[in-house]
């Protein structure tokens, strides 16, 4: 009897075992088709409706095909290639060894409520205030290629064309990132990189911008240091502006240099110089060559202000007269205050009277 129960449990443990293997082997099978239920069922919960093809998954990693988000036609966001690679190490540790993006497509629109995104909305969701921990990346390389965001509103549509890379060099993650923006008004291009600590969350980064505007063309290079909580960003750069947009015909580009810096404490001093060789200011019968300087401080809520100008060889084209003219201008507390000093004039008509 003993040998025959023993028998019996050997031959219900093989048929145990020969399911679960067979389960285990179908599932991995079908482990494909079984990701993309998990996805599609995970992204619906957070009210998101979803479309994806698995088309590869592994012990090394997966490959995601035309992933679609939102119910809208066209849907808010279109994935043509997703690559993702991982590790045993690295999904210890909550990370992706690398991440390969291509095709991405993103639809957005800007009303009277500021810029809307559908269906991303919810994932973008943040649970409790992060700011003062370190920064945490999901992955440990990262490119992007041949992306664009579509954002209509009621000036028109604005393309943005993006590329760009991430990678790890000891503790700071080196980036590039290249953009270009088109609309109805003029085209700006953007091409930059640089360094952020992941444990300091301290920022190294510069690029150039070049492009026309509504107003005109603008050429600039930009630069940012600091950290997270105290950041200094500065742009060096020229701008000729459009006679057809602006009242205002130049010579020879503005030159314009600005700087803008948020301490810890929140404080955000704002700076700014300006020098034109000469400005004509069209239907006015006016022109002069301008500097001017400006200095915005904003704290506690309080605003502050100073500026200084001067413009010289200031003329009235039609009278031909001509004034060279310094001034400066405060704001304090809600008081305003303005001084002015006429340093030298012309007047021709008057010349010619008294001789």
């Amino acid at each position: 009897m003993r040998s025959r129960g023993a028998r019996i449990a050997a031959i219900a443990g093989s048929l145990l075992l020969g399911g679960l293997a067979l389960g285990v082997g179908v599932a991995w099978w079908q482990r494909c088709a079984l990701a993309e239920w998990l996805a599609v069922r995970a992204l619906a919960a957070r009210g998101v409706h979803a479309e994806l093809r698995v088309a590869r998954l592994d012990l090394a990693g997966a490959e995601i095909a035309d992933l679609r988000l939102g119910a809208a036609a066209p849907p808010d966001l279109t994935l043509s290639h997703a690559a993702l690679a991982w590790s045993y190490a690295g999904l210890r540790a909550g990370r992706l060894e690398r991440i390969e993006l291509r095709g991405l497509r993103v639809r957005a629109r800007v009303d009277d409520d500021g810029l809307q995104l559908g269906a991303l909305e919810a994932l973008l969701e943040r649970g409790e205030d992060t700011d003062n921990e370190p920064l945490a990346l999901p992955f440990l390389e990262a490119t992007l290629a041949d992306a664009e965001a579509r954002i209509d509103s009621r000036e028109g549509t604005l393309r943005m064309r993006a590329s760009g890379s991430a990678a790890p060099e000891g503790e700071l993650v080196r980036a590039t990132l290249t953009l270009r923006g088109e609309s109805p008004q003029g085209a700006l291009e953007f091409g930059g990189g640089g360094t952020v600590g992941l444990e300091s969350q301290e920022i190294a980064a510069a690029g150039a911008l070049s492009g026309v505007t509504p107003w005109g063309r603008v050429d600039g290079n930009v630069r940012a240091l600091g950290s997270l909580a105290a950041l200094r960003v500065e742009l060096s750069g020229s701008a000729l502006p459009d006679a057809r947009a602006l009242p205002v015909r130049a010579a020879a580009p503005i030159r314009v240099r600005a700087a803008a810096t948020r301490d810890a404490a929140g404080v955000i001093d704002v700076e700014l110089e300006l020098a034109a060789d000469r400005i004509e200011w069209i239907g006015m019968g006016a022109a002069a060559s301008i500097s001017a300087e400006a200095s915005v401080r904003e704290a506690a809520g309080v605003l502050s202000a100073e500026s200084r100008f001067s413009l010289a060889g200031a003329e009235l084209t039609d009278a031909g007269s001509a004034a060279s003219v310094e001034g400066t201008a405060t704001l304090r507390g809600g008081s305003v205050g303005a001084t002015f000093e006429l340093r030298e004039i012309e007047l021709p008509e008057l010349a010619r009277a008294a001789a």
